[in-house]
């Protein structure tokens, strides 16, 4: 057992636990029962800071979208009503998407957004090594073996740490989402993140004060002011490099982004989910019978590829992103959303996010992403992306039938019934109306999704001839008549 300092407690794990400031606070001396008596403490002095949180896009759910196509002028949409090629959509599975959520009993669409009462403080400020975990299935409680007490005295600035507690978790496990944030990045070397290998956190970047986190991402794009690299670099940064070489890649920097060069691949420690296929969820009898299987990437990583409640995955490690060009400007698929006709086939997937710049625009620059693709419900007919009920009792996780009682049949009749109830749940349609079995179907879907992060060290970056003579570069997708090498400028400036 550690032998903690005086400004530290001593947890049951035996970690050193914070244990400052806040410590000798008579209103954190407990007993709590539940996380909302935690918050009840802390508003006694943090009553500003509890109606500025109320406002924010990490509790709410929602936010400003200036920069989504047809809702420039709302602040009612965002994670809500976004769908996704992962668990899809929230409505109708709060209880377990709010492992996520910076608050209390988040159970359904009754939750109150305005009680002050029901925000998650420790989630975001308790001392990590506190033991402070959110239980997957408590609406947003505490697991129960949580030391309420340890963990509101243990307060303090956030942490990588406990961003990470759900950002490097979304989408059902590490690593599953973003492809540029997993635990690989918890205790990170310079070689996995030049920015966090250095002791650089999450909130240097992200928090503008008064609970203001900045940020856009395409898939997540809820925006409450974007970040640049040049911030802190500035704009002409290569001179290390030598006067005319250096002067050719800051004019290079004018139309690529930092990231395209400075993040030549992502998911370089951990592997990431790069396809999820729903279609052929609901079979206890694969795996021999166990309704799970395994694979083994090349380099020797053992990864899920196939559990009965959410279908089969493709997942890759050290990958190389998908290159298009980014302004800012996207298009995102709601929850009523009507999608094109004729999409939805292998050739022609719906697109649920996507940047929406061209070579065209003189604000634009290359960037790099990672590219999302799945195979998820639809309404055929109306042409819209249906939100499956999946947890809760009688939704789809809970009435997979056992490998001995397993049939196409009875599990189609199980999809068509969580969708019935979802999309009730998620208002796309009455509470007296149904969808009919023939009227729906698993379509192809696309999503892509920003990479900035797991920047790599400069001698790691891309150099002339991984685009240059390169005939694998899409220089025809990103809008150029072919390799520009040869030409005096490919610049558009």
């Amino acid at each position: 057992m550690a032998r903690c300092s005086e400004d530290q407690a001593c947890s049951l794990s035996g970690e050193c636990v914070r244990a400052g400031f806040h410590a000798n606070f008579a209103a954190l001396q407990g007993p709590f029962s539940k996380g909302q008596d935690v918050t009840a403490a802390c508003l006694d002095c943090h009553e500003e800071e509890a109606q500025e949180m109320l406002q924010s896009p990490h509790w709410l759910w929602t936010g400003p979208t200036p920069n989504v196509e047809g809702l420039e002028n709302v602040t009612t949409s965002g994670k809500n009503d976004f769908v996704n090629n992962f668990c899809v959509s929230v409505p109708g599975n709060e209880a377990r998407c709010a492992q996520c959520h910076a608050g209390y009993d988040y159970k359904d669409d009754t939750f109150d957004f305005t009680n002050e009462r029901n925000i998650d403080c420790l989630v975001c400020h308790a001392d990590e090594k506190a033991g402070y975990v959110k239980g997957q299935k408590s609406a947003g409680q505490p697991e129960p073996t949580v030391d309420l007490v340890l963990a509101a005295q243990s307060v303090g600035p956030t942490s990588v740490e406990t961003c990470g507690s759900c950002h490097f978790y979304a989408g059902g496990g590490d690593n599953v989402k973003k492809g540029d944030l997993g635990s690989a990045l918890e205790h990170p070397t310079f070689e996995s993140d030049v920015h966090m290998g250095q002791g650089i956190t999450c909130s240097n970047c992200h928090d503008q004060g008064g609970h203001v986190v900045r940020g856009q991402g395409v898939h997540l794009a809820v925006s409450r002011g974007r970040l640049d690299c040049a911030e802190c670099h500035g704009q002409t940064v290569h001179a290390t490099a030598g006067v005319n070489l250096g002067s050719m890649i800051d004019n290079h920097a004018i139309d690529v982004a930092c990231q395209t060069c400075h993040i030549p691949s992502f998911s370089r420690q951990q592997p990431t989910k790069m396809d999820w296929d729903w279609s052929t969820a609901g079979n206890n009898t694969r795996g021999g019978g166990t309704g799970a299987e395994s694979m083994t990437l090349a380099d020797g990583t053992v990864v899920q590829s196939y559990l009965q409640i959410k279908g089969d995955f493709v997942w890759e490690k050290n990958v190389k992103p998908t290159f298009a060009w980014n302004n800012g400007r996207v298009s995102r698929v709601t929850l009523d959303t009507i999608y094109p006709v004729g999409r939805g086939g292998p050739e022609s997937p719906v697109v649920l996010a996507e940047p929406l710049a061209s070579i065209a625009d003189a604000d634009a620059k290359i960037y790099p992403f990672k590219v999302m693709t799945g195979r998820q419900p639809a309404h055929l007919a109306d042409r819209y992306m249906i939100a499956p009920d999946l947890f809760g009792p009688g939704a789809f996780w809970a009435g997979v039938p056992p490998a001995g009682s397993y049939t196409p049949e009875a599990v189609r009749n199980l999809w068509t019934a969580s969708l019935i109830a979802g999309a009730k749940l998620a208002g796309q349609i009455g509470a007296n109306e149904t969808i009919a079995d023939n009227e729906w179907d698993f379509v192809n879907t696309v999503m892509y999704m920003s990479i900035n992060h797991e920047v790599a060290p400069s001698v790691s970056s891309l150099g002339c001839n991984d685009c240059h003579g390169n005939p694998s570069f899409p220089w025809a997708e990103l809008g150029y008549p072919g390799d520009c090498g040869s030409t005096a400028n490919c610049g558009r400036h």
